[in-house]
C-alpha cells in the first residue's frame, strides 16, 4: 500500500463511519494569519467557500500516534453542539502533503487570555457573564457528554462577539460508560472523576486570572495527578482555616437592574 492509498484508507473509513463533512482542499484560501499553535497542530485563520470566515487547525501526520490523536480530537468536535464550544464544520486534507485539517468558526476577538489584555477594566456583572459561561461549557462537557477537556485555561477558551468559546481538545478524554460520581468521592480511584476534579481546578485558576487581569501561574504544563496531589493539601489547609470562620448570611450578586437574577457570595 503506497502512501496516497494509506492516506486514503484511514481518513475516508473515519470520515464516512463518523458521518463527518470532508471538505475538499481546494475550497480552503491558501491565504493564512497564524493565530495559535499547540502540541500536534498550528492554528491558521483563513476563509472557506462554504462558511466565510474560519480557523484551520493544521495536523503533520507522519505516524499512528498523530493518527490516533487527530481522530480523538475530532470526534470529540463531532460530539459537541453547544453555543459555549467551538462550532465544528468539518475535515480537510492535502494528502501528498500529510497535512490534515479540522475546520471550525473562528473567534474574532481571539483568545480569552488577549481578550482581557486588551480591557483595563471590567466590571463585576461582566466578570460573573464570562465566568458563567465558560461554566456552562464545562458542565455541558462533563454531564452531558462525559468528556474532560485536560487543558483548560485562558489560551483555549476563545472570545466570539464577546461570548466565550471553549475550544482545543487534543488532550481531552471521552468517558462514555463512567457514571458521575458524588462529591465526597471526590478524590476516589476514578479517572473521570480526577480529571473532571482536574478541570474544575483549572476553572477557579481562569476565574482568578480573569479577576486580576494578568496571567497567572496556572500549571499548564503539569500533569493532572500533581495539580491534584498538590491541590489537595492546599484544600486541607484551607478548610482548616475555613472551620474556625463565622459566617454571616448569604449576600446576593444582581446580574440586572431589576434585580431579578442573581448569585449568592458570601460576605466573611
Amino acid at each position: 500500500m503506497d502512501l496516497m492509498d494509506f492516506n486514503k484508507s484511514w481518513y475516508d473509513n473515519f470520515s464516512i463511519e463518523n458521518g463527518i463533512l470532508d471538505i475538499p482542499y481546494e475550497q480552503i484560501n491558501k491565504e493564512r494569519t497564524r493565530i495559535g499553535f499547540g502540541k500536534y497542530g498550528i492554528v491558521y485563520k483563513t476563509t472557506c467557500n462554504l462558511f466565510g470566515d474560519i480557523a484551520v487547525k493544521e495536523f503533520y501526520i507522519n505516524d499512528q500516534e498523530y493518527i490516533e490523536n487527530f481522530i480523538n480530537e475530532v470526534r470529540i468536535h463531532n460530539l459537541a453542539r453547544h453555543k459555549r464550544i467551538i462550532q465544528f464544520y468539518g475535515i480537510s486534507r492535502d494528502a501528498e502533503k500529510k497535512l490534515y485539517y479540522i475546520v471550525m468558526e473562528y473567534a474574532n476577538h481571539g483568545t480569552l487570555r488577549d481578550f482581557l489584555s486588551k480591557r483595563n477594566s471590567m466590571d463585576l456583572k461582566e466578570r460573573i457573564r464570562l465566568v458563567t459561561q465558560i461554566s456552562e461549557g464545562l458542565s455541558y462537557l462533563h454531564n452531558k457528554l462525559n468528556i474532560s477537556h485536560q487543558d483548560l485555561h485562558t489560551k483555549n477558551i476563545l472570545v466570539k462577539n464577546g461570548n466565550i468559546k471553549i475550544s482545543d481538545f487534543g488532550k481531552s478524554k471521552c468517558f462514555k460508560h463512567i457514571n458521575n460520581f458524588s462529591s465526597n468521592k471526590i478524590f476516589n480511584s476514578s479517572s473521570f472523576t480526577l480529571y473532571k476534579v482536574s478541570d474544575i481546578h483549572s476553572l477557579g485558576v481562569i476565574i482568578l486570572e480573569l479577576s486580576n487581569y494578568r496571567k497567572t501561574l496556572h500549571k499548564e504544563q503539569l500533569s493532572s495527578k500533581i495539580c491534584l496531589k498538590e491541590d489537595r493539601l492546599e484544600i486541607r489547609e484551607k478548610s482548616r482555616m475555613i472551620s474556625n470562620l463565622q459566617l454571616k448570611p448569604l449576600e446576593p450578586v444582581y446580574l440586572n437592574n431589576d434585580k431579578k437574577s442573581y448569585i449568592y457570595s458570601y460576605d466573611f
